[in-house]
């Protein structure tokens, strides 16, 4: 399961994993152990084939021309609404959050809420890269065979200024798997 794919489902896994990726250890906010207890109750998808479909919300970019912004609106919203089919082994979807975790790169993030109640989430996450800082917020509902949630980004960039990147990310079990992945 590439991450690409997996991220409509596993979107609670990756809120997970970012906060476990700086080698384990507790920041200001939510503990890893708390974050670690919430993604064992959470949602595991059922073994499958999934279909993917991810929706622009809202783009906003500060410091860029008009013209431009409107054109990486335009790719990022052709680029998300290219629907995607994989599949979820056995293997993959009793893994769950482990299998998230090798998956991500590693990041120097802070997670400041992680509430899994059920098939709800409502997650908020600020990570720090070369020269920026964005915050991340995972808002939705997820089943055993699927999943709608809504992340924004936020996000400053060096020489673009603030940026703001909505997106509706859903998907849903479609049956048994192809045979490819």
């Amino acid at each position: 399961m590439r991450l690409k794919h997996a991220l409509p489902i596993g979107a609670v896994f990756a809120v997970f994993a970012a906060v476990t990726a700086a080698n384990g250890a507790a920041q200001d906010g939510v503990s890893v152990e708390a974050a670690r207890a919430a993604a064992e109750s959470a949602v595991k998808p059922v073994p499958g084939q999934y279909e993917s479909q991810n929706e622009l919300v809202d783009f906003q970019a500060d410091g860029i021309p008009a013209n431009m912004k409107g054109m990486m609106r335009n790719a990022m919203s052709s680029a998300f609404a290219q629907n995607n089919s994989f599949c979820v082994t056995p293997e993959e979807a009793e893994q769950g959050a482990s299998r998230m975790i090798e998956e991500l790169a590693q990041n120097d993030c802070t997670l400041n809420k992680f509430d899994v109640d059920g098939g709800s989430i409502d997650a908020d996450l600020t990570c720090r890269n070369d020269g920026g800082e964005g915050n991340i917020t995972m808002v939705g509902t997820m089943t055993p065979e699927s999943s709608d949630i809504v992340m924004t980004v936020d996000q400053s960039m060096p020489e673009m200024g603030n940026m703001l990147i909505k997106v509706n990310m859903k998907a849903r079990r479609v049956g048994e798997c192809s045979g490819a992945k």
